[in-house]
């Protein structure tokens, strides 16, 4: 058997019998594990035994490796630098958004920001007695000025009254008379400046001068506060959405870096599979495929699901071109936990019916050369044959022999 043989890229299905699907040889680029070179199936004929040959369905597959990753994923890190004080998740912990995953320590930054908080406060008591001394003060000039008010209303209404009086000649016009009037004239000027100087005062204690300075002071400290708060904030990494936890690479006790990465979260309600394809395999993938995914951890399961997305940028592998192939599963939701295990990936690239097959365990190699030893009346007869392609334990013969034709395992 040929090198090329034996390093399968391409898979048959046998559908009459039962499907079976031998792992091909692929490409890993840096979403899929390595290549493997996976073993062919124990055979299913004995040696020696005589089989015929049958005519079924078969179904070109595509067979490579792949890993489970999640469609969304985010790198955890700090904006500063510092100790690690806490951690307080781990590889596969399930997260809320927002939730603290670790803090830094940050007690100078904690001093400021108590200092700064402090400052607010005073600030905000300052302006609080502030404006009740004002607010008191102007109630005060309120209540004088209504009274200026009401004393200058009746001196005037004095004073009107009898130089009314006087005018009508109800009573004598003489000097008591006048003298009285000068009274109630003086009276008046006298309420009328006091009333004056009651709206004055009134005025000024609605004017707080000492008032827009503590404003002004007041709204810098905040400013200062909200600084501080937000680079204390910093400190603390929090979830930037509801996932699990994927990956740690810091412990409590690291110096970090700033941006330094720590750690890796997804959102396990999208996982995606993500395999490697040789170059020459790709012309017959297509977005919409049907796929099958056995996981290594899982190999008694299978998962169904579709191509959805075909890389166009080549990644050198082995020395020959591969493509990253997206996979999203048809049942997202019971895809099993165990992000970025490695999986086996069938891609059903073809469906061919009324095909010529017959036991891969029957056929003879002789360079590029292919016999069976088919049973004639004189015995097993050396017969040479054309065939297409194989799973290893099924071949596609194209010609030499014929449907209920007898061959003999070797």
């Amino acid at each position: 058997m040929s090198s090329r043989s034996r390093i399968l890229r391409v898979i048959v299905v046998w559908m009459p019998a039962l499907a079976l699907v031998v792992s091909a040889c692929s490409s890993a680029p840096a979403g899929a594990p390595a290549p493997t070179r996976t073993r062919l199936p124990a055979p299913t004929v004995a040696p020696g035994s005589v089989v015929q040959v049958t005519r079924g369905s078969i179904t070109y597959a595509i067979v490579s490796r792949g890993r489970l990753m999640l469609s969304r994923e985010a790198t955890l890190s700090f904006q500063l630098g510092g100790l690690l004080r806490t951690l307080s998740v781990q590889p596969g912990s399930q997260v809320k958004q927002g939730e603290v995953l670790a803090e830094l320590d940050a007690w100078e930054m904690e001093s400021e920001v108590f200092s700064a908080q402090n400052d607010v406060d005073m600030l905000r008591v300052r302006l609080d007695q502030s404006r009740a001394a004002r607010a008191q003060a102007t109630a005060a000039a309120q209540a004088d000025l209504e009274v200026a008010k009401a004393q200058d209303a009746v001196s005037a209404l004095a004073r009107d009254r009898k130089n009314q009086e006087i005018a009508e000649g109800k009573v004598p016009h003489g000097r008591v008379e006048e003298q009285l009037i000068q009274d109630l004239t003086v009276q008046s000027d006298l309420d009328r400046a006091r009333l004056s100087q009651a709206q004055v005062r009134f005025r000024l204690a609605q004017v707080n001068t000492e008032e827009p300075v503590l404003v002004e002071t007041l709204k810098q400290a905040k400013a200062r506060l909200e600084r501080l708060q937000s680079r204390l904030d910093a400190a603390k990494l929090r979830a930037p959405f509801e996932g699990v936890i994927v990956a740690l690479d810091a412990q409590v006790g690291d110096n970090l870096q700033v941006y330094q990465k720590i750690g890796v979260i997804a959102d396990p309600s999208r996982p995606i599979l993500v395999a490697s394809v040789f170059e020459e395999d790709i012309p017959r993938i297509s977005v919409g495929l049907a796929v099958t995914v056995k996981f290594d951890g899982y190999p008694a399961r299978t998962f169904g699901g579709k191509v959805s997305q075909v890389g166009v940028q080549p990644i050198p592998s082995q020395g020959k071109n591969a493509y990253e192939v997206t996979i999203t599963f048809d049942d997202p939701a019971g895809v099993p936990a165990g992000v970025r295990q490695g999986a086996e990936v069938s891609i059903a690239a073809q469906t061919r019916s009324d095909s010529l097959l017959v036991p891969a365990r029957a056929v003879i190699r002789e360079g590029i050369q292919s016999y069976v030893q088919a049973v004639r009346e004189g015995g097993a007869v050396r017969v040479p044959i054309q065939l297409g392609v194989s799973d290893g334990t099924r071949s596609v013969v194209l010609a030499g022999l014929q449907e209920g034709d007898a061959v003999k395992a070797p």
